[in-house]
C-alpha cells in the first residue's frame, strides 16, 4: 500500500473510532496539524532573521574597478602598473600588476599610480589621488583583474627596506647624510643614489632601493 493510502487509511480508522462526530473530529486533527505547521513557520522566520543579521556582518567590501590599457599609459617602455595608497602621510604600497590588466580596490580608498619599467624603477609618478566609487569600473580593459587589499599593503621605509642595502654597500665609503641626499624622491631613475654607484648592488636589493626612492624616500 501506497504511503498515501495508509494515510488515508488511518483518518477513516480514526474516525470511525472518534465518538464526537464528524465536524468534532474534523476540528481536533486540524488543531494536531497546525501546530508541527506554525513551529515550521517560526524555524523558518528566525533562520531567516540570522542569515539577514549574518550577511550585514559579513558583507564584503564595497570594491571598486580600474584597468590599465597600454595605450593609456602613453610610454611605451611601461611594463606594469604600481598602485599605492596615502594614510597619514605614508605611503603604503597595495601592488604592481601588468599593463592590460585591472585591479580590484575597496572603495573610496585614496590610490595614486606609478608605470613601472622593466627594472622596476618608475616612469612617471601620478601625484594625484583618485577614490573610486562603490561597484564604478574606470578605463576597463581585457585582462585578468587582481584584487588588491588594504590590509596587506604595506609601507616601504628606510630602517626596514634601504638603510640596510645602503649600510651593507655605501656607508664604508659615504656618510649616511650623504646618501639620503642623493636620493631624488619619486625618481630613482634619475637619483646618484641608483645610477652612480662605484660597487654593484645585487639586482634585487637595487630594485628594494629604487623602491624606497619611487615612493617619495622617506626619511627616518
Amino acid at each position: 500500500m501506497e504511503p498515501d493510502d495508509l494515510a488515508l487509511d488511518g483518518l477513516l480508522q480514526e474516525l470511525a473510532r472518534a465518538p464526537e462526530g464528524d465536524e468534532a473530529f474534523v476540528r481536533r486533527m486540524m488543531a494536531r496539524t497546525e501546530r508541527p505547521v506554525l513551529r515550521r513557520a517560526l524555524f523558518f522566520v528566525a533562520a531567516a532573521g540570522i542569515l539577514a543579521v549574518l550577511g550585514f556582518l559579513f558583507e564584503p567590501e564595497p570594491s571598486a574597478r580600474m584597468g590599465f590599457a597600454r595605450q593609456a599609459c602613453l610610454l611605451p617602455e611601461a611594463k606594469a602598473m604600481r598602485v599605492f595608497t596615502i594614510d597619514g602621510g605614508q605611503r603604503l604600497l597595495l601592488g604592481e600588476v601588468p599593463l592590460e590588466s585591472q585591479v580590484r580596490v575597496p572603495a573610496g580608498l585614496p590610490i595614486a599610480l606609478q608605470a613601472v619599467g622593466d627594472d622596476g624603477m618608475a616612469l612617471w609618478t601620478d601625484r594625484d589621488v583618485t577614490r573610486l566609487r562603490p561597484r564604478e569600473i574606470r578605463a576597463p580593459s581585457s585582462g585578468p583583474v587582481v584584487t588588491l587589499r588594504r590590509k596587506l599593503a604595506r609601507p616601504v621605509d628606510y630602517g626596514h627596506d634601504a638603510k640596510p642595502i645602503l649600510d651593507r654597500y655605501c656607508v664604508g665609503c659615504h656618510a649616511e647624510s650623504e646618501l639620503l641626499a642623493a636620493a631624488k624622491p619619486f625618481d630613482a631613475r634619475h637619483s646618484a643614489l641608483l645610477i652612480e654607484n662605484h660597487v654593484t648592488i645585487p639586482a634585487s636589493e637595487r630594485r628594494q632601493l629604487a623602491l624606497w626612492v619611487d615612493l617619495g624616500a622617506a626619511r627616518p
